[in-house]
């Protein structure tokens, strides 16, 4: 019985949650100079073809990501970009680590590379966590991976008045479920270009 009771109220959980989420992106302010330039129909619904979207329509006026636009994107383009501003790349941890692997050095140079072409644009270094751990280590763990990330492109020469660092630790995963493949795409620090 109690096996029973439980599966009811998770089934009835999932189904509210997921009534919740929809509601919540038919209702999300989209900003807008022309309808065909921002991939938003004729009708006002935002397209789910993004390749139409600037690089900056995923950033609302402070900078951050509309996630309700972000999670229209296919696995393969969150896997290759995370939540960074293209052409900027995420950089991914392994597991309970916040330093530079040498894999991901060369992400580093090229976000760095980008940035020295481009010296007006400043970058937010996001640091993200997997779900395990308690919230205050993941927040704590995210920002030593902003840091680190931030002091290596310091040390490609970008100026570190053009980068600050934020901490979310496992409050905004990219990839939602359970498991070592997400938890992979999670542990990772996105590069988000100011406005």
């Amino acid at each position: 019985m109690n096996t029973t009771m439980r599966t009811i109220c998770l089934v009835f959980c999932l189904i509210l949650s997921v009534s919740v989420i929809t509601s919540c992106k038919k209702g999300t302010p989209i900003p807008a100079t022309k309808p065909e330039a921002q991939g938003i129909g004729t009708d006002g619904q935002v397209s789910t073809e993004m390749e139409g979207l600037a690089e900056n329509d995923l950033l609302d006026n402070a900078g951050k990501d509309d996630f309700s636009l972000m999670g229209n994107q296919d696995d393969e383009y969150k896997k290759m970009y995370g939540r960074s501003t293209k052409p900027l790349l995420p950089v991914y941890f392994d597991f309970d680590q916040f330093t530079i692997s040498p894999d991901q050095g060369e992400r580093l140079r090229q976000n760095a590379r980008y940035m020295l072409e481009n010296p007006e644009v400043k970058v937010v270094v996001e640091g993200n966590c997997d779900e395990r751990g308690t919230s205050e280590y993941n927040l704590a763990l995210g920002e030593r991976r902003a840091q680190s990330a931030r002091e290596y492109l310091v040390q490609l020469g970008v100026d570190p008045s053009r980068l600050r660092t934020e901490s979310y630790g496992e409050e905004r995963p990219l990839f939602p479920t359970s498991g070592e493949a997400s938890w992979a795409e999670n542990r990772r620090d996105d590069f988000v270009i100011e406005q």
